[in-house]
């Protein structure tokens, strides 16, 4: 991956100022010849607040695989975010971050949202104090404004090229709106609902989070009967009265399926399920007998390992490579550019708590797993102390170049397939629909997206409406499907 930067306007507001933005701009060069390529592709990692550079990493291979290789990959970190020369940051140190009231994580208790409310009025009047000077200089307005400077930069055709993921789709939208005669193929995956995001009304958000949450659960015990189907567990509580010798795909499927006839039996089932898995998981004559069945439970084991380790060694590599313990101090305390930036882009004055609780206890309604899992967001937004000076204030009705591909999850636990269908009806596109778990289509692997990805770039063919894409991914294991998507779009012929 190559790494550059480049100078844009600090204020795209102030005409009579010459001063100077540095942005970071990263590349991931096409895989065919230099007389063979097709432009750029800009990508956004969403957010907002998050630097793109380590996703495009992450992700470039298979979006080279699904976009066919003729493009180069560009991401850049927006400014505010942590790799901008003006990161929204509210707090320069441990005490003053921990001097600030703390936040609760859900409605706890009676008392949390006012808990929250007044929380969320110091910490916008800290970032008020604190960002007085360069805070108002972050909205997604700028950042479009920024893509554009770098596809002039580009010196290909003058036409934006994008693919947007989460918060990528607000900005991609916000994009495709101020400069509809500039873009060519743009892809929004994974698709914020704009006219909620701009009024700090984001109840949509989560419409599927608690089918996501129900389908873990569900595909969660098919994997626990697929067990059962290869290898019968004895019930080391056979003796007793009332117990089966042992668990078999057929007794505990028939058991769960015959006791949805009487809810109040659930709890039985619950703890005989319960007893199945902790059986498997800690029972020596299990793992010794069924060596493949330890082999499946160690792997999972090494999937929780694996998850957000952080080892002594990269501690000690991280502190090495600061220059002094208050550079290491401020990278490791959080910034608040989520907020700088959001906050910064509403349309909202004056609001109260006693205003903001039709749209908090609508979240809830939503949702009880996320309707309540970030109200700290919206209370902060409607205290917040400044504007950014650029805002978009328009409709989304426009008509571009070539139709938006707009892409849109089953199961997506934050940006619901309703909002890629409000997207997509209001901005001129095609809705593809994934049958997918996860947030966007990049976390599970489906040949039928990429496929229709891979036209659309190369081609501008759009899929027909109505297109559902199925997956290939297991779910409960370490495969993403995307190394067998790989490999199958590169035995098929690239033809723009």
């Amino acid at each position: 991956m190559q790494c550059s930067t480049l100078k844009v306007p600090l204020d795209y507001t102030n005409t009579e100022s010459s001063e100077k933005l540095d942005i970071a701009v990263y590349r991931v060069e096409a895989a065919v010849p230099v007389e063979q390529r097709k432009g750029s592709i800009i990508f956004n990692c969403g957010g907002p607040g998050s630097p793109c550079g380590p996703d495009l990493g992450a992700y470039a291979q298979r979006m080279q695989a699904a976009t066919g290789g003729y493009h180069d990959l560009i991401t850049f970190d927006p400014r505010g975010t942590k790799g901008s020369p003006i990161r929204f940051m509210c707090y320069d140190d441990p005490v003053s971050l921990a001097a600030a009231p703390p936040f609760i994580a859900g409605y706890s208790h009676e008392f949390a949202l006012g808990q929250d409310w007044s929380a969320s009025i110091v910490l916008s009047e800290d970032c008020a104090k604190k960002q007085n000077e360069t805070g108002s200089l972050i909205g997604t307005a700028f950042v479009a404004r920024d893509m554009m400077q770098i596809v002039d930069a580009l010196k290909e055709d003058g036409l934006l090229r994008f693919w947007g993921v989460s918060y990528g789709t607000l900005l991609g939208a916000t994009t495709v709106a101020m400069f509809p005669d500039r873009v060519d193929k743009i892809i929004l995956d994974g698709v914020v609902n704009p006219f909620e995001y701009y009024h700090n009304q984001e109840i949509e958000l989560f419409s599927d989070a608690d089918a996501a949450f129900s389908g873990f659960c569900r595909e969660s015990l098919y994997g626990l009967l697929d067990i059962l189907k290869a290898f019968p567990i004895p019930n080391p509580n056979r003796h007793l009265p009332n117990q089966v010798p042992e668990w078999t795909y057929t007794s505990v499927k028939g058991n769960i399926y015959s006791r949805l006839y009487f809810p109040q039996t659930w709890p039985a089932l619950a703890k005989e399920i319960e007893a199945i898995i902790t059986t498997i998981l800690t029972d020596d004559s299990t793992r010794s007998r069924w060596p493949e069945l330890a082999k499946k439970l160690n792997a999972f084991i090494d999937i929780l390992k694996a998850e957000g380790t952080f080892s002594s060694e990269q501690a000690r590599g991280l502190y090495s490579r600061a220059d002094n313990q208050t550079e290491i101090i401020k990278a490791a305390l959080p910034d608040h550019s989520l907020a700088g930036i959001k906050c910064s882009d509403m349309f909202i004055d004056g609001a109260s708590l006693h205003n903001m609780l039709p749209t908090l206890k609508a979240r809830m309604q939503k949702s009880r797993i996320g309707g309540d899992a970030s109200i700290q967001v919206p209370m902060t937004c409607a205290n917040w102390k400044f504007k950014a000076k650029e805002r978009y204030s328009g409709d989304f009705k426009v008509k571009t170049k070539t139709p938006v591909l707009v892409i849109g999850n089953t199961y997506d636990p934050v940006t619901p397939l309703v909002s890629a269908k409000n997207v997509s009806e209001t901005l001129e596109g095609v809705l593809l629909h994934q049958d997918s778990y996860g947030h966007d289509s990049l976390p599970q692997a489906s040949l039928c997206t990429a496929k229709a990805i891979r036209a659309y770039f190369l081609r501008g063919e759009l899929p027909q409406v109505g297109t559902k894409c199925s997956t290939e991914v297991q779910l409960f294991g370490k495969n993403d499907g995307w190394e067998d998507v790989i490999k199958q779009l590169q035995i098929e012929p690239l033809s723009p």
